[in-house]
């Protein structure tokens, strides 16, 4: 990394700020001796990064570098931010993808981008006052959604997840885009209870693979994240899920062919049928945890199921496919 002094003459000012946190996956899996090389060899790539897609002049603007161990804070001044998030988060995903495809070590970051004020500060000692911006920066590039992006992608293939704060996209690219548009960003809530943050974020992906592709951003099936014991195993969520459902939440009449049912908070194989209507086949291949340790794959069911008038579908514990034999009619004759 170049060693050209960072501007510091506008740090006793308040002013605006863009701030990127830099973070890698799994920095601790990492020897002592591959840690001392890695942690010049990401500064090198982020910098190449700038310079390779005319971010030249933002870089040596910057304000302030903080070091993270696992990675950096970066503040630049906020007129950059557009050229910033357009042009960087491709750029870096090549350049890490290709140092390890040259034989380099495999990289993956998180990164999280926010806007906003910061204050002026006289102390030499520290760079920046650590305002707003600065934490959500940190905080929504370390969230579970953001993690969850690397957690289920081809690690040969996806090296860069990016979250940016709401006025990122509300206030720079919705308005007037350039080169990404707002629609290349997925809204999601975050929520941190042990820190008292919530706020909600935009996910970003320049190269997506594995489920990425089959589920989207925002609806993956993986919970568990490596190397954050404080999760929430997906067990847990699903049995805490099913016991506060209501009791009304199959209802007779509805058609389950209605893409506005929010599978996702009930479990993505809940299954419940309306009067005459058929229950839609999903072919997507999901793991199904038992306890006994066994794991399946696949769906419940193979084809249409469907109910006579006032019929219902038992979702649990039967068999739903009755052997093959049909029901007897209401008025006790036999069907041919």
């Amino acid at each position: 990394m170049s060693l050209e002094a960072i501007p510091s003459q506008r740090k006793y000012e308040d002013r605006h700020v863009a701030v990127l946190a830099f973070d890698i996956r799994r920095f601790s899996a990492f020897t002592d001796t591959e840690r001392t090389r890695i942690a010049t060899e990401f500064r090198d790539d982020i910098e190449e990064a700038f310079r390779g897609t005319d971010l030249q002049r933002a870089w040596s603007d910057r304000e302030f570098c903080q070091n993270g161990g696992d990675g950096i804070v970066v503040g630049f001044p906020a007129g950059h931010l557009r050229d910033i998030v357009d042009r960087l988060p491709q750029a870096l995903q090549h350049r890490l993808r290709e140092r390890h495809q040259q034989g380099g070590s495999r990289l993956r970051m998180r990164l999280g981008i926010a806007v906003g004020p910061v204050q002026g500060i006289a102390d030499d000692r520290v760079d920046v006052a650590p305002n707003q911006p600065i934490i959500d920066a940190c905080r929504i590039g370390d969230s579970k959604p953001t993690r969850m992006l690397l957690e289920n992608s081809d690690e040969d293939a996806t090296y860069l997840a990016v979250a940016v704060a709401p006025n990122v996209i509300t206030g720079t690219i919705g308005p007037d885009p350039v080169w990404l548009r707002a629609s290349e960003f997925v809204k999601v809530s975050i929520d941190m209870p042990d820190k008292r943050f919530h706020t909600e974020a935009y996910l970003h992906v320049p190269s997506p693979s594995g489920d990425l592709l089959r589920f989207g951003l925002s609806n993956l099936p993986r919970a568990d994240i490596a190397g954050d014991d404080s999760v929430e195993p997906l067990e847990s969520v699903i049995r805490r899920a099913l016991a506060e459902l209501p009791p009304t939440t199959v209802a007779a009449g509805g058609d389950l062919h209605d893409e506005s049912t929010a599978i996702g908070r009930i479990g993505r194989d809940a299954i419940g049928v309306g009067s005459g209507n058929r229950v839609r086949d999903d072919h997507s291949a999901r793991d199904d945890h038992s306890r006994h340790g066994t794991v399946r794959q696949g769906n419940v069911f193979s084809g249409d199921v469907t109910t006579g008038e006032g019929g219902t579908v038992n979702a649990f514990g039967g068999d739903q496919h009755n052997n093959g034999q049909r029901p007897a009619p209401r008025d006790g004759r036999e069907r041919r």
